[in-house]
Protein backbone atom coordinates (compact mmCIF):
# COMPACT_ATOMS: atom_id res chain seq x y z
CA UNK A 1 0.00 0.00 0.00
CA UNK A 2 2.73 2.21 0.92
CA UNK A 3 5.10 1.48 -2.39
CA UNK A 4 4.53 4.69 -4.45
CA UNK A 5 4.94 3.01 -7.53
CA UNK A 6 2.16 0.12 -7.77
CA UNK A 7 0.65 1.21 -4.72
CA UNK A 8 -1.34 4.75 -2.98
CA UNK A 9 2.31 5.75 -1.78
CA UNK A 10 3.56 6.82 1.56
CA UNK A 11 6.30 6.55 4.29
CA UNK A 12 3.98 4.04 5.98
CA UNK A 13 0.24 2.71 7.12
CA UNK A 14 -1.81 4.12 10.05
CA UNK A 15 -4.05 1.81 11.67
CA UNK A 16 -6.64 3.75 13.71
CA UNK A 17 -8.26 0.60 16.60
CA UNK A 18 -10.32 0.64 19.48
CA UNK A 19 -9.09 1.58 23.00
CA UNK A 20 -10.40 0.94 26.49
CA UNK A 21 -7.89 3.45 27.49
CA UNK A 22 -8.58 6.20 25.29
CA UNK A 23 -10.65 7.46 21.93
CA UNK A 24 -8.60 5.24 19.90
CA UNK A 25 -5.43 3.39 19.37
CA UNK A 26 -2.77 4.31 16.52
CA UNK A 27 -0.40 1.09 15.34
CA UNK A 28 1.75 2.73 12.46
CA UNK A 29 3.48 0.14 9.80
CA UNK A 30 6.69 1.63 8.14
CA UNK A 31 7.17 0.75 4.73
CA UNK A 32 8.99 -2.39 5.41
CA UNK A 33 5.77 -3.84 7.12
CA UNK A 34 7.90 -3.21 10.45
CA UNK A 35 5.81 -1.80 13.30
CA UNK A 36 7.01 1.75 14.65
CA UNK A 37 6.32 2.48 18.57
CA UNK A 38 5.64 6.10 17.51
CA UNK A 39 5.07 8.69 15.06
CA UNK A 40 4.48 12.08 15.89
CA UNK A 41 3.52 13.58 12.85
CA UNK A 42 1.25 10.06 12.54
CA UNK A 43 -0.63 10.67 15.61
CA UNK A 44 -1.29 14.64 14.75
CA UNK A 45 -3.11 13.15 11.63
CA UNK A 46 -4.80 10.89 13.53
CA UNK A 47 -6.10 13.40 15.39
CA UNK A 48 -7.20 15.40 13.02
CA UNK A 49 -9.31 12.65 11.38
CA UNK A 50 -11.09 11.21 14.79
CA UNK A 51 -12.31 14.98 15.24
CA UNK A 52 -13.15 16.11 11.89
CA UNK A 53 -15.08 12.43 11.03
CA UNK A 54 -16.78 13.16 14.21
CA UNK A 55 -15.43 10.15 15.92
CA UNK A 56 -14.96 11.57 19.34
CA UNK A 57 -17.36 10.06 22.26
CA UNK A 58 -18.79 11.88 25.25
CA UNK A 59 -17.23 11.67 28.39
CA UNK A 60 -13.68 11.27 26.38
CA UNK A 61 -12.83 14.77 25.12
CA UNK A 62 -12.16 18.03 26.79
CA UNK A 63 -13.85 21.12 25.00
CA UNK A 64 -12.66 24.96 25.84
CA UNK A 65 -14.43 27.88 23.70
CA UNK A 66 -12.02 31.27 23.30
CA UNK A 67 -13.97 33.48 21.65
CA UNK A 68 -14.04 32.26 17.83
CA UNK A 69 -11.62 29.49 18.28
CA UNK A 70 -12.57 26.28 20.04
CA UNK A 71 -9.50 23.71 21.64
CA UNK A 72 -10.06 20.00 22.16
CA UNK A 73 -8.12 17.44 24.29
CA UNK A 74 -8.14 13.85 23.89
CA UNK A 75 -5.65 10.61 24.45
CA UNK A 76 -4.85 8.30 21.87
CA UNK A 77 -3.04 5.12 22.66
CA UNK A 78 0.14 4.35 21.45
CA UNK A 79 3.00 1.71 21.62
CA UNK A 80 4.69 3.54 23.42
CA UNK A 81 2.11 5.01 26.26
CA UNK A 82 -1.07 7.70 25.88
CA UNK A 83 -0.16 10.45 24.12
CA UNK A 84 -2.13 13.15 24.96
CA UNK A 85 -3.40 15.62 22.13
CA UNK A 86 -4.87 19.03 21.96
CA UNK A 87 -6.39 20.74 18.71
CA UNK A 88 -7.03 24.37 18.12
CA UNK A 89 -10.44 24.62 15.16
CA UNK A 90 -11.46 26.89 13.82
CA UNK A 91 -15.07 26.23 11.55
CA UNK A 92 -14.48 23.02 12.52
CA UNK A 93 -11.67 22.04 11.01
CA UNK A 94 -8.53 21.17 12.95
CA UNK A 95 -5.84 23.97 12.28
CA UNK A 96 -3.08 23.16 14.67
CA UNK A 97 -2.37 20.37 16.67
CA UNK A 98 -0.27 19.93 19.50
CA UNK A 99 1.25 16.04 20.71
CA UNK A 100 2.22 16.11 24.64
CA UNK A 101 5.28 13.59 23.28
CA UNK A 102 6.58 12.51 27.33
CA UNK A 103 9.88 12.65 28.31
CA UNK A 104 13.04 12.21 26.67
CA UNK A 105 14.84 9.23 27.47
CA UNK A 106 18.69 9.52 27.48
CA UNK A 107 19.79 6.39 29.17
CA UNK A 108 21.50 4.12 26.74
CA UNK A 109 20.33 0.76 27.55
CA UNK A 110 16.48 1.98 27.41
CA UNK A 111 16.94 3.96 24.08
CA UNK A 112 18.38 1.30 23.29
CA UNK A 113 22.32 1.82 22.07
CA UNK A 114 25.18 -0.41 22.88
CA UNK A 115 27.79 1.65 24.00
CA UNK A 116 31.25 0.67 22.96
CA UNK A 117 34.79 1.87 23.65
CA UNK A 118 35.28 5.56 23.86
CA UNK A 119 31.44 5.91 23.88
CA UNK A 120 28.87 7.89 26.34
CA UNK A 121 25.42 8.41 26.98
CA UNK A 122 26.37 12.01 25.62
CA UNK A 123 28.20 10.78 22.48
CA UNK A 124 29.06 7.81 20.39
CA UNK A 125 30.92 8.10 17.18
CA UNK A 126 29.59 6.03 13.86
CA UNK A 127 32.16 5.47 11.25
CA UNK A 128 31.61 5.34 7.46
CA UNK A 129 34.71 4.02 5.80
CA UNK A 130 37.34 7.30 6.39
CA UNK A 131 34.98 9.86 8.02
CA UNK A 132 33.65 10.21 11.51
CA UNK A 133 30.54 11.72 12.86
CA UNK A 134 29.75 12.37 16.79
CA UNK A 135 26.28 11.61 17.41
CA UNK A 136 23.87 11.97 20.51
CA UNK A 137 21.39 9.55 21.23
CA UNK A 138 17.92 9.99 22.53
CA UNK A 139 14.22 8.57 22.63
CA UNK A 140 11.35 9.64 22.24
CA UNK A 141 9.28 6.47 22.31
CA UNK A 142 11.66 5.52 19.66
CA UNK A 143 15.41 5.38 18.76
CA UNK A 144 17.28 8.32 17.42
CA UNK A 145 20.70 9.35 16.78
CA UNK A 146 21.41 13.09 16.01
CA UNK A 147 24.70 14.73 14.43
CA UNK A 148 25.18 18.59 14.52
CA UNK A 149 26.83 19.26 11.23
CA UNK A 150 27.50 22.91 9.22
CA UNK A 151 26.65 21.36 6.20
CA UNK A 152 25.82 17.89 4.28
CA UNK A 153 24.28 17.38 0.56
CA UNK A 154 21.28 15.22 0.31
CA UNK A 155 23.42 12.32 -1.43
CA UNK A 156 25.92 11.84 1.50
CA UNK A 157 23.26 11.96 3.86
CA UNK A 158 21.16 9.30 2.22
CA UNK A 159 24.60 7.16 1.91
CA UNK A 160 25.57 7.87 5.34
CA UNK A 161 22.48 7.22 6.54
CA UNK A 162 21.54 3.73 5.64
CA UNK A 163 24.20 2.59 7.00
CA UNK A 164 24.25 4.09 10.22
CA UNK A 165 20.71 3.13 10.94
CA UNK A 166 22.04 -0.71 11.08
CA UNK A 167 25.07 0.32 12.80
CA UNK A 168 26.14 -2.45 15.39
CA UNK A 169 25.78 0.32 18.05
CA UNK A 170 21.71 0.36 17.87
CA UNK A 171 20.73 -3.33 18.55
CA UNK A 172 16.99 -2.10 17.58
CA UNK A 173 18.15 -0.19 14.50
CA UNK A 174 17.50 3.70 14.70
CA UNK A 175 16.36 6.70 12.80
CA UNK A 176 19.39 9.02 11.70
CA UNK A 177 18.85 13.06 11.97
CA UNK A 178 21.77 15.43 10.62
CA UNK A 179 20.80 18.84 12.12
CA UNK A 180 22.10 22.41 11.14
CA UNK A 181 21.50 25.26 13.99
CA UNK A 182 20.27 28.09 12.28
CA UNK A 183 19.78 30.19 14.99
CA UNK A 184 19.00 30.21 18.60
CA UNK A 185 14.97 29.32 17.19
CA UNK A 186 15.26 27.67 14.25
CA UNK A 187 16.99 24.77 13.09
CA UNK A 188 16.72 22.75 9.48
CA UNK A 189 16.86 18.65 9.24
CA UNK A 190 17.49 15.78 7.42
CA UNK A 191 15.69 12.87 8.43
CA UNK A 192 16.41 8.96 7.81
CA UNK A 193 13.67 6.61 9.57
CA UNK A 194 14.08 3.40 10.43
CA UNK A 195 12.44 1.01 8.20
CA UNK A 196 11.05 4.06 5.96
CA UNK A 197 14.23 5.56 4.56
CA UNK A 198 14.98 9.22 3.68
CA UNK A 199 11.34 11.12 4.64
CA UNK A 200 10.15 14.34 4.30
CA UNK A 201 9.66 14.96 7.81
CA UNK A 202 9.43 13.01 11.45
CA UNK A 203 8.06 14.28 14.09
CA UNK A 204 9.57 12.37 16.66
CA UNK A 205 12.87 12.99 14.80
CA UNK A 206 12.46 16.75 14.88
CA UNK A 207 11.76 16.76 18.62
CA UNK A 208 15.45 14.46 19.10
CA UNK A 209 16.87 17.15 17.15
CA UNK A 210 15.56 20.05 19.33
CA UNK A 211 16.35 18.21 22.19
CA UNK A 212 19.34 17.69 21.54
CA UNK A 213 20.44 20.73 20.20
CA UNK A 214 18.68 22.57 23.21
CA UNK A 215 20.33 20.16 25.69
CA UNK A 216 23.68 21.37 24.28
CA UNK A 217 22.93 24.81 24.49
CA UNK A 218 22.32 25.80 21.42
CA UNK A 219 18.61 26.89 20.69
CA UNK A 220 16.05 27.89 23.12
CA UNK A 221 14.04 25.69 24.35
CA UNK A 222 11.44 26.32 21.85
CA UNK A 223 12.41 26.11 18.10
CA UNK A 224 11.27 25.92 14.81
CA UNK A 225 12.70 22.55 12.84
CA UNK A 226 12.58 22.72 9.30
CA UNK A 227 11.94 19.49 7.12
CA UNK A 228 11.28 19.10 3.63
CA UNK A 229 8.24 18.76 4.17
CA UNK A 230 7.45 21.47 5.96
CA UNK A 231 7.89 23.09 9.54
CA UNK A 232 7.32 21.98 13.16
CA UNK A 233 7.73 23.40 16.55
CA UNK A 234 9.29 21.96 19.19
CA UNK A 235 9.09 23.30 23.02
CA UNK A 236 10.78 21.25 26.01
CA UNK A 237 8.91 22.67 29.24
CA UNK A 238 12.09 22.39 31.86
CA UNK A 239 9.03 22.52 34.76
CA UNK A 240 6.82 19.10 33.67
CA UNK A 241 10.11 17.74 31.34
CA UNK A 242 7.31 17.01 28.33
CA UNK A 243 8.41 18.01 24.93
CA UNK A 244 5.85 19.10 23.11
CA UNK A 245 4.69 18.86 18.85
CA UNK A 246 3.13 21.38 17.66
CA UNK A 247 1.91 21.38 14.17
CA UNK A 248 -0.42 21.25 11.75
CA UNK A 249 -1.71 18.45 9.24
CA UNK A 250 -4.06 18.54 5.76
CA UNK A 251 -6.27 16.45 4.16
CA UNK A 252 -5.17 15.11 1.09
CA UNK A 253 -7.86 12.55 -0.25
CA UNK A 254 -9.75 10.10 0.64
CA UNK A 255 -10.82 6.20 -1.04
CA UNK A 256 -11.39 2.62 -0.86
CA UNK A 257 -7.91 0.62 -1.14
CA UNK A 258 -9.07 -3.16 -2.94
CA UNK A 259 -6.87 -6.34 -2.04
CA UNK A 260 -5.93 -8.18 -4.94
CA UNK A 261 -5.36 -12.40 -4.80
CA UNK A 262 -1.65 -12.46 -5.81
Amino acid sequence: MSDRNFGIGGDGVILICSSDVAVCKMRIFNLDGSEAQMCGNGIRCVAKYIYEKDLLKDGKYEIRNMGKQTFIKFDIETMCGIKNVKLKVENKIAKLIEVKMGEPIFKAETIPVILKEGDSEESIILRYKEKEFEFCCVSMGNPHAVCIIKAISDLEFRKYAEVFERDGHFPERSNIEFVKVLDRKNISLKVWERGSGETLACGTGACAAAIVCMKKGFVDNEVNVNLKGGKLRIRWDKIDGNVYLIGGAEFVFDGVYKLLDV
